[in-house]
């Protein structure tokens, strides 16, 4: 079983041809991807589900 929630493809593909990068992660390895990216000083946003 993913422990990722479920994102249809289509909010995948609409975000990409957006120019939006996607990465959908468990929420754990999310938060420590996510701050990685903010420490190299990279613009990200992050949507994190955790009721679960």
């Amino acid at each position: 079983m993913s422990e990722a929630l479920k994102v249809p493809p289509s909010t995948v593909e609409y975000l990409e041809k957006q120019g939006i990068g996607v990465r959908v992660l468990q929420t754990e390895k999310a938060v420590k991807e996510y701050n990685a990216l903010v420490a190299q000083g990279v613009k990200v946003g992050g949507i994190f589900h955790s009721t679960c």
